[in-house]
């Protein structure tokens, strides 16, 4: 997700390929990706956020359009965009400049100086097309980046073993297939799998896209299947002893005062936390997007009778800012919805629910921390559906 006011501090535009300057100039695509989207039972969104995908989208109007979200061919939830991608720029001795790889075209409103600022820095806009997929079997991989032109990118993490095996397979040919565009970027972390490569990509670049997707989630899907455990919704997992505060950040255990909060909600619905790499490791097709921070198992009711219900706060950014889902978790059995779920209409805060195997998620969106999210709410309207939803015959 874009830092808030970004949009505001783009001071000019550059382009990563010479061919790309026309679009650099003209600040917006010249290509529209409504009839595509259609033609692939996808949602066009224009220049609004798609729901679920705010982690990764740039979340202002003025710098993603064509956001379009629906499923790949192989069945992964996903969400494909053109981004006027901010790229930071700095005031050097000869005039204005940009670190990475070679550039064309960089121009900016001069003087710098007295310009807009965001995060104490100004950007220009440079013509990128964005994809990115859900894969929540692979949640518990670690962060990495292949192919980041910014020199403040993350770096591919040493996995021993893990990405060599990745690279040695699909992801790999993938990756050197798009080594043929001035820019080509694969980046992985908290559940999603970010593809991007410069220019604003027609129908044919976008299908390109597309099939990548499929290709690299199944491939992280794969290389992470050794580390699942799967086992009934019902059966506990392990507990975990949080202390009551934490000022530090990348412990086992959130920062406070996400810390506290989750400790309070334990004790008021009576709820055990459990440990959230085990909640992966044994349920790898959770419904809920992201990566799961804090977990809580305990008895709710659904319906006449109390059923294991879990609460799962996961995020798709770094704590303690990033934002994420707070979500309901029943087991089923209850019949499958698309991969990348239904938004429930009528509820009191907007709300979407999945179901993978055996289990029926129900989120709402936490993007105000250290708020849980709107919890009341997700409880009172998740039970209810709940009980709505389970098969006949279920108990």
């Amino acid at each position: 997700m874009g830092t808030p006011g970004t949009a505001r501090a783009v001071v000019g535009w550059a382009a990563w390929d010479v061919r790309d300057v026309a679009d650099a100039r003209r600040r917006r695509p010249d290509v529209d990706l409504t009839a595509w989207a259609a033609d692939r039972g996808f949602d066009a969104h224009g220049s609004a956020n798609a729901g679920g995908w705010a982690g990764v989208l740039p979340g202002e109007p003025e710098l993603q359009a064509n956001v379009v979200r629906g499923t790949t061919p192989g069945g992964w939830d996903c969400c494909l965009w053109h981004w006027r991608e901010p790229v930071p720029v700095a005031d050097g001795p000869q005039g204005p400049t940009l670190r990475g790889r070679p550039h064309h075209d960089l121009t900016v409103q001069s003087p710098l100086r007295g310009l807009p600022r965001a995060g104490g820095r100004r950007f220009v806009g440079v013509p990128v097309t964005a994809a990115a997929v859900a894969v929540p079997e692979a949640a518990l991989l670690a962060p990495f980046t292949l192919g980041a032109p910014d020199p403040d990118a993350p770096a591919a993490q040493p996995v021993p073993g893990l990405l060599p095996r990745l690279l040695a397979g699909p992801l790999g040919a993938v990756v050197a297939a798009g080594s043929r565009f001035a820019l080509f970027e694969l980046a992985w972390g908290h559940g999603v799998l970010v593809l991007r490569r410069n220019g604003y990509a027609g129908p044919a670049g976008v299908d390109e896209l597309l099939a990548a997707l499929d290709v690299c989630a199944a491939a992280l899907a794969e290389v992470c299947a050794p580390l699942h455990t799967p086992a009934p919704f019902a059966r506990p997992l392990p507990a975990v002893a949080w202390p009551t505060t934490e000022t530090a950040t990348g412990c086992p255990w959130p920062p406070s005062p996400l810390l506290e909060e989750v400790h309070r909600l334990s004790r008021r619905l009576d709820m055990q936390l459990e440990d959230p790499d085990a909640y992966h490791r044994t349920f790898p097709t959770t419904p809920v997007p992201g990566r799961a921070w804090a977990v809580l198992r305990g008895a709710l009711p659904v319906g006449p009778a109390t059923s294991t219900a879990r609460i799962a706060l996961h995020t798709d950014a770094p704590l303690p800012a990033g934002g994420g889902r707070t979500a309901l978790l029943v087991g089923g059995p209850y019949a499958p919805t698309p991969p990348g779920g239904v938004r429930l209409t009528g509820s009191p805060v907007p709300m979407r629910y999945a179901v993978r195997g055996e289990a029926l998620g129900v989120w709402v969106l936490r993007d105000r921390p250290p708020s849980l999210g709107a919890v009341t709410e997700l409880l009172g309207t998740g039970l209810a559906l709940a009980s709505g939803l389970r098969l006949r015959g279920a108990g």
